[in-house]
């Protein structure tokens, strides 16, 4: 067997004359054109020629993205389409609406036979979330693609008892909204920022050892920001050596390998080895390549603004509309939100949501739990339904906001779920 990594979480695996091709993000930004990828791709979709099996982890646009799988070739498009079970219509059908068709739906837990010297084992994530991730098994040797799957300790305890995991690929940071995305004090916000990275870096480790397992690759973590965004590599991007002197400093329970786009792992024998290559993890040169890639998010931003200059009130009305139809779904205590859209010359437009009351007009004078900024632009394409993933794409460069705790609330959390899971927009 020989794996290779492609980029982020994009994995080539090859066994028996057999491909399986992994969550293939690899052109163009994701996330609303927020996030890109660092180090970049040596592989474009089209040089891709034949696969037999493609793996699709869930429907987050970094895993599921249209742009990469609508530049594959016909050839690969054909592959048997592997994916979650997720008990919801929508996830199947968004993979197919990317032109994949030929589905193999599997349940937690449940195993394909994939050659004859290669099984694949489905784990859906065992705390409500939609994300899964793959145990592949060949010759008794045992690796396993975490993706974004926070999967429990307990779940990878039960998995590590149950195989005995030779090389696990790991996520060892998180994007998002906090803390880059709010309007901390500096300080504060360097504070939180290095929190998040330890407490990302310290639950994989804990995944790991609870697995028994014996490689750890940090992968899903390749991404950068660039135009208006760069400030916050500062803030949120993590280098994959300071995770491995991490596990370092706690006593190297595990291997560490740091692999990048090209590299990859050789299976012969139950005999592994690694062809690594030296990788700019440290993010020296990001200023140099963001140079490089100067027109490309020129035509992503481009593509952001598409609506730019026209009215965007209309549009104000439509987002008020939909928070006031699925306000009866709102189960929960008194929360108040202002909203502040901001028109392409700066002019702000505010509107109040006191939660479970229907959405009102409103100023910067009233009193909120959380505030939240949004060019107008940006609601725009949410509310035109461009945005495949809704108003979650937003949470990832698209908004600012400010509440007034450190600690994300469980009032808060469940706002971000309520309007994540019941927000709907017209598609176009």
């Amino acid at each position: 067997m020989k794996i290779t990594y492609l980029a982020q979480a994009a994995i080539l695996a090859e066994f028996d004359d057999k491909k399986l091709l992994m969550d293939p993000w690899l052109t163009g930004p994701c996330w609303g054109g927020n996030i890109w990828h660092y180090p970049p791709p040596m592989i474009s979709p089209e040089e891709i020629d034949h696969v037999d099996y493609i793996y699709i982890s869930h429907a987050h646009d970094d895993h599921l993205h249209p742009e990469s799988l609508s530049r594959l070739n016909n050839r690969v498009k054909r592959a048997k389409v592997i994916i979650p079970d997720f008990k919801a219509s929508y996830f199947e059908k968004a993979v197919q609406a990317n032109g994949l068709l030929n589905i193999l739906m599997l349940k937690h837990c449940e195993t394909l036979n994939l050659s004859n010297s290669t099984n694949a084992k489905m784990y859906i994530n065992d705390q409500g979330d939609h994300d899964s991730s793959l145990l592949v098994e060949f010759n008794g040797i045992n690796i396993f693609f975490q993706t974004d799957n926070i999967l429990s300790l307990e779940e990878a305890k039960r998995i590590g008892k149950k195989h005995n995991i030779d090389i696990m690929f790991s996520i060892t940071s998180l994007t998002g909204i906090y803390p880059g995305f709010f309007d901390f004090e500096v300080d504060q916000m360097v504070r939180l920022a290095n929190d998040k990275k330890f407490s990302s870096y310290k639950y994989s480790c804990e995944i790991a050892k609870a697995m028994g397992a014996t490689y750890v690759v940090p992968y899903a973590t390749d991404l950068c920001y660039l135009g208006q965004l760069y400030f916050a590599n500062d803030i949120h991007k993590t280098n994959k050596k300071d995770y491995k002197n991490f596990i370092k400093e706690q006593g190297d329970p595990f291997q560490v390998i740091l692999m990048g786009p090209g590299d990859s792992i050789n299976i012969n024998n139950r005999e592994i080895s690694f062809e690594l290559s030296d990788h700019d993890f440290d993010a020296k040169k990001l200023g140099a390549y963001a140079v490089k890639k100067r027109f490309d998010v020129l035509e992503a931003e481009k593509k952001e603004r598409c609506y730019e200059y026209e009215d965007y009130h209309g549009d104000i009305k439509d987002i008020r509309s939909s928070l006031d139809l699925i306000t009866s779904v709102w189960a929960n205590e008194s929360y108040r939100v202002l909203w502040v859209v901001t028109g392409p010359n700066g002019e702000p437009n505010y509107f109040y949501h006191y939660l479970p009351a229907l959405t009102s007009e409103g100023d910067k004078s009233q009193t909120y739990d959380l505030r939240i900024e949004i060019p107008s632009y940006r609601l725009q394409r949410l509310v035109r339904g461009d945005y495949k993933m809704g108003f979650l794409t937003l949470q990832n460069g698209a908004i600012r906001c400010h509440r007034h705790n450190e600690k994300l609330a469980d009032l808060e959390k469940y706002f971000w779920n309520w309007a994540m899971l019941n927000l709907r927009f017209r598609q176009i």
